[in-house]
């Protein structure tokens, strides 16, 4: 949809727990970013960025255990390893551009605290991918900055960044 409103491919952020290899091929072939949710996505996507002339654009979503309950429904679990070895995987993969870290902190959330942990913990994610990147040039100083920005949302106040999004 967004393509046909004419937003540039290089704005778009592909985001959700299931895309089809179409879609994924659409979205990577023209320079979008693609948040990627899970091991088996992250297979998908690796399959169609090795048919790309380019790096193809990715983050992960990241959950964290954020109290007694964790919200743990959706990405890579931060707590387990699974975030890391997402990160390590695509930093070892020259066909793809790690740019972002996404949180969803889940819905309908009001308690403040939850969004200041979940930056909290992906500034400290965002760190760690920045050192053990094997291509520092794919985790650039712009790219941190929009990785911290991709995770609060707008209406939190805890957000601090320059752009947030859900």
């Amino acid at each position: 949809m967004p393509r046909s409103l004419d937003v540039a491919a290089r704005d778009i952020v592909f985001n959700g727990p299931y895309k089809t290899r179409d879609e994924l091929e659409m979205a990577l072939s023209q320079g979008a970013l693609v948040n990627i949710d899970n091991f088996d996505e992250l297979a998908l996507v690796e399959q169609v960025a090795a048919s790309l002339s380019r790096p193809g654009r990715v983050g992960i979503r990241v959950n964290f255990r954020y109290g007694p309950a964790p919200w743990t429904k959706f990405g890579f679990n931060d707590e387990n390893g699974d975030a890391q070895a997402a990160l390590k995987r695509i930093a070892a993969q020259p066909n793809l551009a790690f740019e972002a870290l996404h949180n969803h902190c889940g819905t309908f959330q009001l308690v403040h605290d939850i969004y200041a942990k979940a930056i909290e913990a992906l500034i400290k994610m965002a760190k760690r991918a920045i050192s053990a990147s094997s291509r520092p040039s794919s985790m650039s100083a712009a790219a941190f900055r929009r990785a911290i920005a991709s995770s609060p949302c707008t209406t939190c106040p805890a957000a601090t960044t320059e752009r947030a999004t859900c």
